[in-house]
């Protein structure tokens, strides 16, 4: 059930994800602009799509799903590390 007595609504715990590769996420500046880059997910294309759909979601900005990778508008590095619970590198 998604929602409280109160009326509150509880978000879905995220799955652990676990991957060969470390996932890496990195903010990369394109023209004037920066994207924070999130790297070998071990998702399929649907898991990455509504992964994106969250993060841009929680974060309030743009982004897409290009080449198994997820792009967002603007730093937002450790915002994501903290919501995937990534270790600092």
């Amino acid at each position: 059930m998604p929602f409280t007595i109160g009326g509150e609504w509880i978000p879905e715990p995220m799955p652990a994800i676990k991957s060969k590769h470390p996932i890496k996420v990195i903010k990369e500046k394109r023209g004037s602009s920066i994207v924070t880059i999130i790297l070998n997910l071990p998702l399929q294309t649907e898991e990455l799509k509504f992964l994106c759909s969250t993060l841009k979601q929680k974060f309030g900005c743009g982004g897409a799903v290009k080449s198994n990778q997820i792009e967002l508008q603007g730093d937002k590095v450790q915002r994501v590390k903290d919501h995937l619970k990534l270790k600092k590198s």
